[in-house]
């Protein structure tokens, strides 16, 4: 039960307030796969990724050094995204905190407690990442990720991007849409298994009102976006999966 409260504590404080009548080298695209087809969440094969170096990110390594919170960089092209996820032992921590650990009520971008963003190697199935939704203009934020409910805006800004320390990821957008927050908890399970995957991934297709024409498996690793919406009890999701990963000299 305290592992419950601690997950998915944000997701229930809306509904509380509801009810009291109120995730240096920007674009590294060796190797995305080029081949895209229709939908679907079948089983297939894993297909190992195409792998390259390059120098660290310095921009995660200076974060890191101002807050060793500092775990990633994401960067959202076309949009303002473009800044350090924090994480803490809760999902509450890093609501009303800024970046520098400060108090902040547009709070940070910040990873669920319950992922392990050490290496690569250690990504959960269900890499979740929050952020607020306030003025669209505020930067390191994720109001623009609303941008999406654009079909063009996905088509033309298809791919995210995240530095850890040992690697720069590329994932590749294949479901916008929102969710419950009261009834969707799946949708923010970080380590589910094959079958709970499965449901995760049938759920993303079923939201999104597009077809990017990108498939997904419980073979892939895939990045949840999570973000609010004018309904406390809704919230907005950009997922994509892994399809790219640079490895850090």
């Amino acid at each position: 039960m305290k592992h419950f409260f601690r997950k998915y504590g944000l997701w229930l404080a809306a509904l509380a307030i509801a009810a009291a009548g109120v995730a240096a080298v920007l674009l590294w695209p060796q190797g995305i796969a080029g081949n895209m087809v229709a939908a679907s969440t079948a089983e297939t094969a894993a297909v190992p990724l195409p792998v390259t170096t390059a120098a660290p990110d310095e921009r995660l390594a200076d974060a890191h050094t101002t807050n060793p919170d500092s775990v990633a960089w994401l960067t959202v092209p076309g949009t303002n995204i473009d800044a350090p996820v924090q994480q803490s032992d809760d999902n509450d921590y890093y609501l009303r905190r800024n970046a520098a650990g400060e108090y902040d009520e547009h709070g940070s971008i910040y990873a669920d407690y319950d992922c392990d963003l050490a290496t690569t190697a250690t990504l959960p199935r269900n890499l979740v990442i929050y952020g607020h939704t306030f003025d669209e203009d505020l930067e390191n934020s994720f109001g623009q990720l609303h941008n999406y409910r654009v079909y063009e805006f996905g088509e033309e800004h298809p791919y995210i991007y995240l530095s850890l320390s040992d690697a720069m990821l590329t994932y590749q957008i294949f479901s916008t849409g929102v969710a419950r927050a009261d009834t969707d908890y799946d949708c923010i399970a970080t380590h589910p298994t094959g079958s709970e995957f499965r449901t995760i991934l049938a759920k993303a297709f079923e939201r999104c009102a597009f077809d990017y024409g990108v498939t997904a498996s419980t073979d892939d690793h895939i990045l949840t976006l999570s973000t609010c919406t004018d309904d406390p009890a809704v919230r907005y999701l950009v997922v994509a999966k892994l399809v790219n990963h640079v490895e850090v000299e």
